[in-house]
């Protein structure tokens, strides 16, 4: 059973929830309309950052324009501060040969003031 968001099976959703949240190192957001999921966080975090872990909204908010994902934002940009957090890495962005579609979630996430930081990858 998914949570409203077909891109976020349940399964998926409760290894999260299960591994991370219980180590006090990640939370979890769902945006709720009259009961329906519109949108969903998870955020991972450090003594100076939060990172996003995941994220994904139902077809009905984009649709709609609910901005819940926005919302979710706001929220965890509030419990950041309340933590004592100085950086929200919004995380997930293709640097170099970017899509149309990749290039449209850097510049919304440059909405948020956010700034491209390149970040060696290991593997």
């Amino acid at each position: 059973r998914s949570l409203g968001l077909p891109m976020f099976p349940r399964r998926f959703w409760d290894l999260h929830r299960k591994h991370l949240a219980t180590t006090g190192r990640a939370s979890f957001y769902i945006a709720y309309l009259d009961g329906l999921a519109l949108a969903c966080l998870g955020a991972g975090w450090g003594e100076v950052w939060v990172v996003e872990l995941l994220s994904g909204s139902a077809d009905v908010a984009r649709k709609n324009s609910h901005f819940a994902g926005e919302a979710l934002k706001w929220r965890i940009t509030c419990d950041a501060i309340q933590r004592g957090v100085a950086y929200y890495d919004l995380a997930g962005v293709v640097a170099t040969g970017a899509t149309a579609k990749e290039e449209a979630i850097l510049r919304y996430k440059r909405k948020f003031g956010g700034i491209l930081t390149r970040i060696p990858c290991l593997s």
